[in-house]
C-alpha cells in the first residue's frame, strides 16, 4: 500500500493505524502519518516526536495519544488530498500521480521558511567552504530536505558548523541538495615532469552504490 500526502511543509508516507500499531519501531522518527477515524471523521494525523506539540500521533509505549487539529486547521489534517497509488489502473495514472508528488516537492522546496546560511570561517577547507558557498547560494531551507537523508538527518545538518568534510559525506550532502560535484585533475603548470597534457574530470555524485552512513 502506497499513500502520500502533504501536512504542512512536509510529505508524508501514509499507513492505516493497524499497521502503524504492529511496526512502530518502524514507524517512529519518520515522515509517517496514520489515516485514524475519530468520532466519525476521518484525519491524517502525524507520528510525532515527543517534543513535540502539534496535532499528530504521539507513542507513549503501550498507549497512543492523539492530538487533534482545531476546527480551523481540521483541513490540512483530513484525508482529503491523500495521493493513492493503489487506485491507479495502469501505467499512464500512476506516472500521474508521481508527476503529483514531484510537483509537491518542488513547491515545497522552492518554498523556504527559513533559509539556510552556513558560517563560512577562513579555517574551512575547500571542499568544505565550496559546499558552504553551494548552499548559500541555493536560497534555500535545508529543513526541507530533511526525508532525502532519513533518520542521520540531524547529525548531517550538523556538519555544516564543521570546518572539513570528508569526501564521502560531501557526495552525500551534494546528492540530497541536487547539487552535482566534480574533481578536476590536471597539471599544476606548463613545466612540470611528466606532464598530463589534458584535464581528468571525475563526477562525484554520479549515481552508484549508495554510501554507509558514517
Amino acid at each position: 500500500m502506497v499513500k502520500r500526502k502533504q501536512i504542512g511543509s512536509k510529505l508524508y508516507d501514509v499507513v492505516s493505524y493497524e499497521d502503524y500499531y504492529n511496526h512502530k519501531d518502524i514507524y517512529d522518527n519518520t515522515d509517517t502519518a496514520v489515516e485514524m477515524n475519530v468520532e466519525g471523521k476521518d484525519y491524517v494525523l502525524p507520528v510525532r516526536g515527543s517534543n513535540d506539540t502539534k496535532p499528530g500521533l504521539y507513542n507513549h509505549g503501550c498507549i497512543d495519544e492523539m492530538v487533534l487539529p482545531s476546527r480551523y486547521e481540521g483541513s490540512i489534517y483530513s484525508n482529503e488530498g491523500v495521493i493513492d497509488f493503489n487506485d491507479a489502473n495502469n501505467i499512464r495514472e500512476v506516472l500521474e500521480k508521481q508527476n503529483q508528488i514531484r510537483d509537491i516537492e518542488i513547491d515545497m522546496l522552492v518554498s523556504p521558511d527559513n533559509i539556510t546560511v552556513p558560517n563560512i570561517s577562513n579555517l574551512d577547507s575547500p571542499e568544505m567552504k565550496g559546499l558552504k558557498q553551494a548552499i548559500i547560494a541555493k536560497n534555500m531551507d535545508i529543513d526541507k530536505y530533511a526525508s532525502r537523508f532519513g533518520s542521520n538527518f540531524p547529525n548531517d545538518k550538523r556538519l555544516l558548523k564543521s570546518n572539513s568534510i570528508t569526501q564521502k559525506m560531501l557526495k552525500r550532502i551534494c546528492k540530497g541538495l541536487d547539487i552535482n560535484a566534480t574533481l578536476v585533475l590536471k597539471d599544476a603548470n606548463p613545466d612540470v615532469p611528466n606532464p598530463m597534457g589534458k584535464e581528468i574530470t571525475i563526477d562525484l555524485t554520479e549515481d552508484g552504490e549508495e554510501d554507509e552512513d558514517d
